[in-house]
């Protein structure tokens, strides 16, 4: 487990460490280490808590055994509040405000809120989980359930390290196409992506057909960074306002005053904050 401090502004981190968590953790131990941090780095109630996880999620309800129930048994343990999200969800949002911030005009980023349908596969050491953005929205706790037989083959673990060669490589190619089809037949995406943990330099070719299938870049960050990441752009969402389109429209037209010319003509001018 690894836990940060950072600044939303900057998305600069002031403090992290990450955790050892033997054998298989629970709502006791993440909460014993997450107080741990928070006492350590002197973080008070007003902070905003995020717990990511590495398995489906639903309003903050982790669907897992071990970890079901988190947030309640967190809130009344520490009297802080925190929020439970899925890796898979708050990474394919990320990726869809990356793709709606590389569109030049406005009326293409509106047309991204309003008009796109985008899948994400999430793949670990040993694990593998999915998410969908449908205009914007995260749609939460999508699981892979009776379609694990897909994963035993697709885990990073076949193709990293001392596994990575040609014939490993092709078997989990092949091993994904199952998956992905599955995927598209499920959601029927625009685009999947296909986010891998630990990032590697080569990205295994994969036949999808129509499939319209790509590899998230992250050669050049870390996972972390690209949580980090994805917190802020979550956060900074507000009545229809997406992260990319902050980006785009700048400060400086956060605040707007309503100007009447000398014809009776309203303009919308916006008001520079320095």
């Amino acid at each position: 487990m690894e836990c940060s401090l950072v600044e939303m502004n900057t998305m600069r981190t002031i403090a992290h460490t990450t955790v050892p968590m033997p054998g298989a953790y629970n709502r006791e131990i993440v909460t014993k280490e997450i107080i741990k941090f928070t006492e350590a780095n002197e973080i008070k109630k007003g902070i905003k808590l995020h717990l990511i996880i590495d398995a489906p999620v639903h309003n903050s309800e982790i669907c897992d055994d071990d970890m079901y129930g988190f947030v309640k048994y967190f809130n009344l343990k520490t009297g802080k509040i925190i929020t439970a999200s899925s890796t898979a969800d708050m990474l394919a949002y990320r990726q869809w405000n990356l793709i709606g911030m590389s569109f030049g005009t406005k009326k293409m980023r509106d047309e991204w809120a309003s008009h796109s349908r985008m899948a994400l596969l999430y793949i670990s050491d040993n694990n593998a989980n999915m998410s969908m953005i449908n205009n914007g929205v995260i749609i939460d706790g999508l699981g892979l359930g009776e379609y694990r037989k897909y994963t035993s083959e697709i885990t990073m673990n076949h193709i990293t390290g001392m596994n990575m060669n040609d014939t490993s490589i092709q078997t989990w190619s092949k091993a994904m196409e199952p998956m992905l089809c599955m995927m598209f037949e499920t959601m029927h995406a625009d685009y999947t992506y296909i986010y891998l943990d630990p990032h590697i330099g080569t990205q295994p070719a994969l036949d999808t057909g129509i499939i319209k299938t790509r590899y998230v870049d992250n050669v050049n960050t870390t996972t972390q960074q690209d949580i980090i990441e994805s917190v802020v752009m979550i956060d900074s969402y507000y009545e229809g306002d997406h992260y990319y389109m902050r980006a785009a429209r700048g400060d400086y037209q956060d605040v707007t005053l309503e100007i009447e010319d000398d014809d009776g003509t309203v303009k919308s001018m916006p008001v520079f904050q320095h």
